[in-house]
């Protein structure tokens, strides 16, 4: 059993390798950017985020470039509760929703 789960888990690794991510990675920086805003209202949290966006675009051999409210593979997301329409949840059923906002580029 052990032998066979070593050999699925290798195998799956290998696959995970193979598949296209629309991009090369060797190619791709990320940077997490903590700031304290001086107006945390979404608009000008957007605002900002657009800025950060336009001057990072501007950085010589940059050619794409986008913001997100948490970091790629940083463990952490955003979650709210999500409601279907026409379904009645049964007693202390929560149903979750987990998303990222992610800007173009």
């Amino acid at each position: 059993m052990l032998l066979i789960g070593a050999g699925l888990l290798i195998r799956s690794l290998y696959n995970l390798r193979q598949i296209d991510l629309g991009f090369r990675p060797e190619q791709v920086t990320l940077f997490h950017l903590s700031h304290n805003p001086q107006n945390p209202e979404p608009a000008a949290l957007a605002r900002v985020a657009r800025e950060v966006r336009r001057r990072v675009k501007q950085i010589p051999d940059v050619q794409q470039a986008s913001v997100s409210w948490l970091m790629l593979f940083g463990g952490a997301d955003i979650n709210a509760p999500l409601k279907i329409q026409d379904y009645t949840p049964v007693p202390d059923e929560v149903a979750r929703s987990r998303f990222n906002a992610i800007s173009p580029g």
